[in-house]
């Protein structure tokens, strides 16, 4: 997949899942994001996140509705990004969900409030059931789908996915919880 889809998708439907605007120009087919949508929304497990940063009101909504559902949904971002766009209300608001957050350090055991950063999780994939890795340059934002230039791969070949997965879950253990700045 790449991004932009062209023709251009529009950025209302994109945003709100319709459109509204009279006369719109823009595309109003499936487009590529609401394709990786459909990944997550098959998992019946485990949704396994390592991004940079997640501001998609439609990737959130996906995400919560598989936590209500009962799906673990595990996600690991970098901390130093974890305010960027707001991105703390989406966290606070999966959280209650059930959605566990993680960023890549370690609490300072002196100072809780101190995090310990350990470079930058720059990674950008999810990993469906431990058999679906997408995997891509875009981070989960509208900017990505909508002006960025980005590619994403979807693969399930297992010796791929379950690399990516071991890795994951490495990171998962030697980072802390996501504390909120």
């Amino acid at each position: 997949m790449t991004f932009p889809s062209f023709p251009k998708p529009c950025a209302v439907k994109e945003m709100y899942g319709r459109c509204v605007k009279p006369h719109c120009r823009d595309s109003h087919e499936e487009s590529k994001s609401y394709k990786i949508q459909k990944y997550l929304m098959d998992a019946k497990k485990t949704v396994d996140i390592a991004a940079q940063a997640i501001t998609s009101h439609q990737i959130a909504d996906v995400l919560e509705k598989l936590a209500k559902g009962g799906v673990r949904v595990r996600i690991i971002r970098d901390y130093d990004n974890l305010s960027l766009l707001k991105g703390t209300e989406k966290v606070s608001a999966l959280q209650k969900f059930g959605v566990q957050f993680k960023v890549n350090g370690k609490l300072d055991p002196e100072d809780p409030k101190t995090m310990f950063v350990a470079g930058i999780f720059h990674h950008k994939f999810v990993i469906v059931d431990s058999k679906v890795l997408i995997h891509g340059s875009g981070n989960f934002t509208l900017k990505a789908v909508l002006q960025n230039y980005e590619c994403a791969v979807a693969t399930n070949l297992p010796d791929v996915v379950g690399k990516i997965q071991k890795h994951y879950n490495n990171c998962w253990e030697s980072f802390d919880n996501a504390i909120l700045k």
